[in-house]
């Protein structure tokens, strides 16, 4: 065949695309810009696993953290174990992560202790408003020689943690936003136990978002995940089965954007963006998350609205240094990575501009 020839055929072969090979976008970050970070707590000195989410507190300069070992507690309930492993709710300083030192020592804002069914803080929003944080706990409550999930709404003045308050929250709550002086849930599935396992095998939407009074805002949405109230005061959800975010916008109902991944949590940027870390495959997650199997790739975008436009900010689809991320911050030149199965952090620095 002659280059001519072959020329042709593979004009052809584009054209049905079968030929042309896509060009990968670049992400924002590169891997090379990217370190661990590990986290420790300094009361017991363990190793901080399972910063499933983060947010930001702007004024103070802090992110707020919340994190426990998602599978050493499962374990340990399905033992029956007396004593069952807690996680914290921690706090950071910018500056300090921004400093590029490789380890830090962090005491939780909240007491374990004062948290009835113990800490294990899963979705966490801060109200800049308010100055008040909230997150949805899942606790365990002693049920005769087994262990039973109790879930509760938990919010607290971080800077005066020992007045946190609890209220019983739905069995399928995931995360919370503050929307108008009132905190927002996402409820991942329709029912919690059986219900949500044949939710996930038929694919059912049973996903909803409710606000405090329990009052539905939204409904039909395949795993409601993450949440965050948008710059114009809109409430952005996660559809995590979906690929897609919904724009929830009052009495106009919600817009749909899709995305190339599922996405997870969700958090604003300085400039009012949506950074969603997204999974690009949702089996290999399951499998490690549940299985402890293998790892699972990582990546992270940033999206406008109204438009929807999409840009890449992180990929790492050979979990070279964060398998299963759930979450990111992007501020002034850093991206901040949690997940909800590794350890630590991964931090981010854009490169310096050239002169």
């Amino acid at each position: 065949m002659t280059g001519r020839d072959a020329l042709a055929v593979c004009l052809l072969a584009a054209l049905a695309g079968g030929c042309a090979r896509k060009v990968a976008e670049v992400p924002r970050f590169a891997l090379d810009q990217c370190a661990r970070v590990t986290l420790v707590d300094e009361t017991t000195g363990a190793a901080i696993t399972g910063a499933e989410d983060l947010d930001i507190d702007r004024k103070v300069g802090r992110i707020f953290i919340s994190a426990y070992d998602r599978r050493s507690a499962e374990a340990a309930a399905a033992r029956r174990d007396k004593i069952m492993p807690q996680g914290g709710v921690y706090a950071i300083d910018i500056a300090a992560l921004a400093s590029g030192a490789a380890s830090f020592k962090l005491r939780s804002l909240v007491d374990p202790s004062m948290i009835k069914g113990g800490l294990r803080p899963h979705g966490i929003a801060f109200d800049p408003a308010s100055g008040e944080l909230a997150f949805i706990n899942r606790g365990y409550a002693a049920e005769g020689k087994a262990w039973r999930r109790q879930i509760d709404l938990i919010t607290v003045d971080p800077d005066r943690p020992l007045e946190a308050k609890a209220a019983r929250a739905d069995c399928a709550a995931n995360d919370v936003t503050a929307k108008d002086g009132r905190w927002a849930m996402t409820l991942d599935h329709g029912g919690c136990g059986w219900r949500a396992a044949l939710e996930d095998i038929t694919g059912a939407r049973g996903g909803r978002v409710i606000d405090a009074a329990g009052d539905e805002i939204l409904s039909g949405l395949g795993f409601a995940n993450g949440a965050v109230t948008a710059a114009d005061d809109t409430i952005v959800v996660a559809a995590t089965r979906e690929r897609t975010l919904r724009v929830i916008d009052g009495e106009a109902g919600a817009t749909l954007v899709k995305l190339n991944a599922a996405p997870d949590n969700l958090t604003l940027s300085d400039d009012g963006r949506i950074v969603a870390a997204v999974h690009p495959n949702l089996l290999s997650l399951g499998a490690q998350r549940k299985l402890g199997l293998g790892r699972s790739p990582s990546r992270v975008v940033e999206i406008g609205l109204p438009g929807g436009e999409q840009r890449l900010l992180f990929d790492d689809p050979k979990n070279a240094l964060i398998s299963a991320a759930t979450v990111a911050i992007r501020t002034a030149d850093l991206l901040v990575i949690g997940s909800v199965i590794d350890a630590g952090l991964v931090v981010c620095r854009e490169r310096p501009a050239s002169p």
